[in-house]
C-alpha cells in the first residue's frame, strides 16, 4: 500500500527529489507519528508543513523578508521639498476661541503604516470615511453655499504648500506648455522643476523669485495679486498667526504637528487607492519581473505561498512607492494627475530577477536598488492636483457632513490673525473677540406711506374706503448684509 500509494503521489506532482520514496523504516509500527516510524515522503511532508521544521521556518521567513523588502519600498524614495516658513503658533491653544476648543476630531489615523497589504486594506476604508458622512440628498441644496465658503477658506488662509505652489503658479505663466512641470525663470531661461530637493531648492529659493521685486513672490504691491486675500491683504507670517497651518487647523481643530500629519495620511491614502488600479494594470501581468520572481519565490516555498499572493505583495509595494513619489511632488508644490493611465506612473520596477530571487530565498532582506523614478511629461490640464486641491476636496466633505465645526474653526483662525495683528492691538486693549464683532446686521422694518390724492373731496364722493384700513400703503422690508 505504501509502495502504490508514495508511486502515485510521485508521479501524479512530479517529486523528483523524493528518492527511495516507498522505504518504510519500521513496516509493523501502525505509529506514523514518531520520527523513526515515517517514511521518506512522510517525513518530508512533516519537515514542510509541521512548523517545526527547518523548510517550515524558511519558507516563514522567506515570506517576512519578501514584505520587508516591499514595505520599506516607499521609504527608499527620499524626501522631498517642502515649504522653509511653517509657523509653530498653536491655534487651538488661544483663549476664547468660538469654537470653545472642540479639540481633534474624528478622521484618517495618521499613525505610519508599514505594512503593504495594512495599507491597501485600510486605504479603501479611509476614503470611505472621507465620503461616508456625505448626505447626497443636501448635497445640490447646500452644495452652491459650501463651494462659496471652501473658495472664500482657501483663499483667505495659508496652508503647507500656499508659498510653493504660489510660486510655482507664477512661473508657469508663460512658460512653454510641453511640460507641466516647467516654469520660467525670472531671467527669460526655462527650468524644470522636479520635488528633489536640490533641483525644486535652486528654484523656490532663488532670490529673484521670492524676492520683493516687481515678480517677486513677496511683491507688496496692491496690483499683485499672487500672495493676497480676497481683501488684498498680504498672506505672510506677519498677517497669518499660524502661517501655513490655517486650513489643517479647520480641517483638523488640533496641534500644528498633529494637523499636518492627519492632512497627510488622508491625502496619502487617496492617492494610494487612486494608484492601486494603474500599478495592478501595469505589474500584475508582467512577464519580464515580477511574475518571474513570483514564480520563483512561490516554487521555493513548494508552493506554500501561492505565487499570486506574492504577485498582489509586489504590486502593493510598488504602489505605495508610486505614493511617495506624488507625496513628494504634492508637498513641494507640484501637481499630479489625478487619475493615472499605466503609462504615466513615476516608478519604473527595475530589478534583478535574479538577485532579488535568491536574497529572498535566502532569507535576507533585499538591499539593492529596485526602481528608477521617471518623470512623465504630462500635459497640463483639470486633471492636475495640487496639494490644495485635495484641501479643498475635504474642506467641502467637511461642510456638507459638519459644517458648524468648519464654520466655528474658520472664526477660530480669523480671531487669532486679529488677536495678534499689531495694527489692531494697537487700538484694542483689551484685545479682539469673534463674539464682540460686528460682522453683519440684519434690518427689520415697515413703513406706512401717508396716503395724497384719496383726501382729496372728488375722491371721496366716490365712496373710496382707502383711508379705512393701512394695509395697502403699508410695506415691511427685511435684509442681511455682511461681509
Amino acid at each position: 500500500k505504501w509502495l502504490k500509494l508514495s508511486t502515485f503521489i510521485a508521479n501524479y506532482f512530479y517529486l523528483s527529489e523524493l528518492d527511495n520514496i516507498a522505504e518504510v523504516t519500521n513496516a509493523n509500527s501502525p505509529d506514523m507519528h514518531e520520527e523513526g516510524n515515517r517514511c521518506d515522503f512522510d517525513k518530508w511532508l512533516h519537515d514542510k508543513f509541521d512548523g517545526k521544521g527547518l523548510e517550515s521556518k524558511k519558507t516563514k521567513g522567506m515570506l517576512e523578508k519578501l514584505k520587508e523588502t516591499l514595505n520599506g519600498l516607499k521609504d527608499s524614495v527620499g524626501e522631498g521639498y517642502t515649504c522653509q516658513h511653517l509657523s509653530t503658533n498653536e491655534i487651538c491653544d488661544e483663549e476664547n476661541l468660538p469654537s470653545a476648543g472642540t479639540g481633534e476630531t474624528a478622521g484618517i489615523d495618521a499613525e505610519k503604516k508599514d505594512d503593504a497589504e495594512e495599507q491597501m486594506s485600510e486605504s479603501s476604508d479611509n476614503v470611505g470615511k472621507i465620503f461616508g458622512g456625505v448626505d447626497f440628498g443636501d448635497l445640490f441644496v447646500n452644495g452652491r453655499d459650501n463651494i462659496y465658503a471652501t473658495q472664500y477658506i482657501m483663499s483667505m488662509f495659508s496652508y503647507e504648500t500656499y508659498e510653493l505652489e504660489g510660486m510655482f503658479n507664477m512661473g508657469r505663466e508663460g512658460a512653454s506648455r510641453d511640460n507641466v512641470y516647467q516654469v520660467k525663470m525670472p531671467g527669460g531661461s526655462e527650468k524644470v522643476i522636479e520635488p528633489t530637493v536640490d533641483v525644486a531648492k535652486s528654484y523656490y529659493e532663488n532670490e529673484s523669485v521670492i524676492g520683493n521685486e516687481e515678480s517677486g513672490w513677496s511683491n507688496e504691491k496692491k496690483t499683485f495679486t499672487d500672495n493676497k486675500t480676497l481683501t488684498n491683504k498680504m498672506i505672510n507670517e506677519g498677517n497669518n498667526y499660524s502661517y501655513s497651518n490655517e486650513v489643517e487647523y479647520i480641517l483638523y481643530g488640533g496641534k500644528v504637528e498633529s494637523n499636518r500629519l492627519k492632512a497627510n495620511a488622508t491625502v496619502f491614502a487617496t492617492r494610494y487607492a487612486l494608484n492601486v488600479a494603474p500599478v495592478f494594470m501595469k505589474y500584475a501581468n508582467d512577464k519580464y519581473k515580477v511574475i518571474p520572481i513570483s514564480t520563483a519565490i512561490s516554487s521555493a516555498t513548494a508552493g506554500v505561498i501561492p505565487e499570486p499572493l506574492i504577485r498582489a505583495i509586489i504590486c502593493l509595494g510598488i504602489c505605495a512607492a508610486e505614493t511617495a513619489v506624488d507625496m513628494n511632488y504634492l508637498k513641494a508644490g507640484l501637481p499630479v494627475l489625478f487619475v493615472k493611465k499605466e503609462d504615466q506612473l513615476f516608478i519604473d520596477f527595475n530589478v534583478s530577477v535574479n538577485d532579488f530571487s535568491n536574497t529572498i530565498k535566502s532569507n535576507k532582506k533585499y538591499e539593492g536598488s529596485m526602481f528608477t523614478v521617471g518623470k512623465k511629461e504630462i500635459p497640463d490640464g483639470i486633471g492636475m492636483f495640487h496639494y490644495s486641491d485635495y484641501l479643498s476636496m475635504f474642506l467641502f466633505i467637511g461642510l456638507c457632513t459638519n459644517e458648524d465645526t468648519i464654520y466655528l474653526r474658520t472664526a477660530d483662525v480669523i480671531q487669532a490673525n486679529m488677536v495678534h495683528n499689531a495694527d489692531i492691538e494697537a487700538y484694542e486693549d483689551s484685545g479682539f473677540t469673534m463674539d464682540a464683532a460686528r460682522t453683519y446686521f440684519y434690518l427689520d422694518s415697515t413703513i406706512k406711506v401717508n396716503p395724497l390724492m384719496v383726501r382729496l373731496p372728488y375722491a371721496q364722493e366716490y365712496g373710496t374706503g382707502a383711508l379705512d384700513t393701512s394695509t395697502w400703503n403699508t410695506y415691511t422690508y427685511q435684509a442681511t448684509r455682511g461681509y
